[in-house]
């Protein structure tokens, strides 16, 4: 798909309008996007929480992979609006980066301050244990297309984007201690988005940590580039549900176990969080 800025964030502000309407409020001040395995956050963020079918809002892609949810939850946390999207959709589903990242698109029409992004991804890094969680401070885009490749605009500032910082250093930051407050052990690093759906050949994962990846998944790029697109301060958290160096091959149920095991934490530290924002 090829699509006007103008357009596409059209859609994301319909989409946004039609949430809004069904949750009562005018926006939302946080939006997070839960990753494989992890929508056992969402009782710890809003335990009490509306929720609205995906396929009920317009031109919001809902997810058809195990382990992610088909809803839309919304609350509020010490009085500040909260959206979480308990799926997201990959490119190996069939979709394009632009179709992807609309979730960051739609978190930008909500009106949000940030976009908390998390992932299940396999540890590069040797010192990484399952279980962790990786903050992520930058990235590698290795699915080989781009959210912006596919968005039309006016103006050539909209497009030729500069994601530097590839994440909000400063609100990682915060986050990261309540992590380590929820009881994880919190590292940070590079984030390489392959597109799957099939695992990595050892020589591929050799080949990706020589470049300096610490953590590999099959999503959160379109959304992070999305996120650049609109000024969307964004931060990213990978969960590490296996190691990727282990003899051990690699399942899917194992990543979706390991993910529904660390996410309580998760979403405790991502409530406190958001209780903590100035």
């Amino acid at each position: 798909m090829v699509q006007h800025r103008n357009e596409y964030l059209a859609w994301a502000t319909e989409a946004a309008a039609y949430i809004a309407r069904s949750a009562g409020c005018e926006g939302f001040d946080t939006v997070v996007q839960c990753g494989s395995g992890l929508n056992g956050l969402i009782d710890a963020v809003l335990p009490e929480g509306g929720r609205i079918p995906m396929e009920d809002i317009p031109h919001f892609p809902a997810s058809r992979v195990k382990g992610h949810g088909r809803e839309v939850i919304h609350g509020q946390v010490r009085g500040r609006n909260v959206m979480v999207l308990a799926g997201r959709i990959h490119l190996y589903e069939g979709h394009d980066p632009l179709t992807a990242g609309f979730p960051a698109a739609l978190a930008h029409a909500s009106g949000a301050r940030r976009f908390i992004l998390t992932n299940a991804a396999g540890g590069l890094n040797q010192h990484f244990v399952q279980g962790s969680v990786m903050m992520i401070t930058d990235f590698i885009n290795f699915q080989g297309d781009n959210a912006l490749a596919h968005m039309l605009t006016d103006e050539a500032a909209q497009r030729f984007v500069d994601p530097k910082p590839a994440t909000d250093l400063r609100q990682g930051q915060l986050l990261a201690r309540q992590l380590q407050k929820a009881g994880l052990k919190v590292n940070q690093g590079t984030y390489i988005g392959v597109r799957g759906p099939i695992y990595e050949t050892r020589a591929e994962l050799a080949m990706m940590r020589s470049w300096g990846a610490d953590a590999i998944g099959m999503s959160t790029i379109p959304e992070l580039t999305v996120c650049h697109a609109f000024g969307l301060p964004a931060l990213g958290v990978s969960v590490i549900t296996n190691e990727c160096f282990k003899d051990a091959p690699v399942t899917h149920g194992e990543v979706v176990d390991v993910g529904s095991q660390v996410s309580p934490a998760l979403g405790t530290a991502f409530r406190a969080f958001i209780e903590d924002l100035p």
